[in-house]
């Protein structure tokens, strides 16, 4: 397993950042990473709030809920970094410019 943000960028993107061909290598990695972290949230969102219930000690629930957020946050940083999404905050001074100027309510 990767032991940290930058490891994840070379298995998962490329090697060297902006390197179109390994970032199609990686593509289908990449793909598996978006589409298991998603399973991942998805079935600790069903059981989140019944862990104790379910049978889980204390430590084992805050242990679960610290991995979910690390592999929620690796594949937002593996998105960003091989440019399979955006973070549109920078921009959003802008396009609220755009909107007030152009778009009349």
């Amino acid at each position: 397993m990767p032991k940290d943000s930058l490891a994840y960028f070379r298995y998962f993107s490329a090697k060297d950042h902006g390197n179109v061909d390994q970032l199609k290598e990686n593509e289908p990695k990449r793909l598996s990473l978006y589409k298991l972290t998603a399973s991942l949230v998805r079935a600790y969102a069903n059981l989140a709030n019944e862990m104790e219930e379910a049978g889980y000690s204390s430590a084992e629930i805050e242990t679960i809920k610290t991995e979910v957020k690390h592999f929620e946050s690796i594949r937002d940083e593996v998105k960003k970094h091989s440019g399979d999404s955006i973070d549109l905050k920078m921009y959003e001074p802008a396009m609220r410019h755009l909107i007030d100027a152009y778009i009349r309510a």
